[in-house]
């Protein structure tokens, strides 16, 4: 026995020096923030059946091997939570690019901010190329959106750090 062992590989998020700098920096800023008007966004997928990578047999049998589809059945789902309550979930098929995320803007955030934030709200997500495009900037613009963008490699749902 050599004294080693395994487990499945933690991921954590990576984090350059420059922008552990730009986050403490914004931190600062807020510090006296409070969170009442902050709506988060976020989208995850939800697949209907998981493949772990390990199975368990018995000692001198052999495992049992166990199909595994090319395309799984999965669907995504996108919602908002706030201080005041929580926006409609969308859930959807497929990519989402651009266009489909400002159509689910329309649909879920737009009434929730104007029938639940109606004396104003900031707006957080992540930093995912089709949230910060042109098309969903002019969005927010135009239907009153205001978007709190997030420094470089800020951890989803952390507005501050």
């Amino acid at each position: 026995e050599l004294g080693w062992t395994s487990r499945s590989t933690r991921y954590c998020q990576m984090v350059r020096e420059a922008n552990k700098d730009k986050r403490l920096v914004r931190a600062l800023e807020n510090r006296e923030m409070t969170f009442e008007d902050v709506i988060y966004t976020d989208k995850t997928t939800v697949q209907i059946e998981n493949h772990r990578r390990t199975c368990c047999y018995k000692r001198g049998q052999k495992p049992r091997y166990k199909p595994k589809p090319k395309h799984p059945i999965k669907v995504h789902v996108w919602a908002g939570i706030s201080f005041r309550g929580r926006t409609s979930l969308c859930i959807f098929e497929g990519k989402m690019n651009a266009e489909l995320f400002i159509t689910i803007l329309g649909k879920s955030l737009v009434p929730f901010v104007r029938d639940i934030y109606p004396d104003g709200h900031r707006f957080v997500q992540d930093n995912d190329p089709k949230h910060c495009s042109r098309l969903a900037r002019e969005y927010y613009e135009v239907n009153g959106i205001n978007w709190w963008p997030t420094p470089p490699e800020s951890p989803n749902r952390v507005g501050l750090a």
